[in-house]
């Protein structure tokens, strides 16, 4: 994702976020300590993203009920 940082994003983004227990975090420190056990909560979020979703989840967050109604109500 740092790759794809410096492209301006065309529309409206949102993040969706795996990690492996915590759903919420409101500080940035205890925020960058998630980590779905392969891609960590910085690397995951997009920072323009107008709302954000954590879900519990081993890197497979696209099957997260959670993540899937996210989806549908943003589409």
């Amino acid at each position: 994702m740092n790759t794809l940082y410096p492209m301006r994003i065309q529309g409206k983004a949102y993040s969706i976020i795996g990690s492996k227990k915590e759903t919420e975090c409101e500080k940035r420190e205890v925020c960058l300590l998630l980590t779905d056990g392969v891609v960590t909560y910085e690397s995951a979020d997009i920072p323009e993203a107008l709302e954000r979703l954590i879900v519990v989840s081993k890197h497979n967050s696209f099957k997260s009920p959670d993540a899937i109604s996210f989806i549908l109500q943003h589409l």
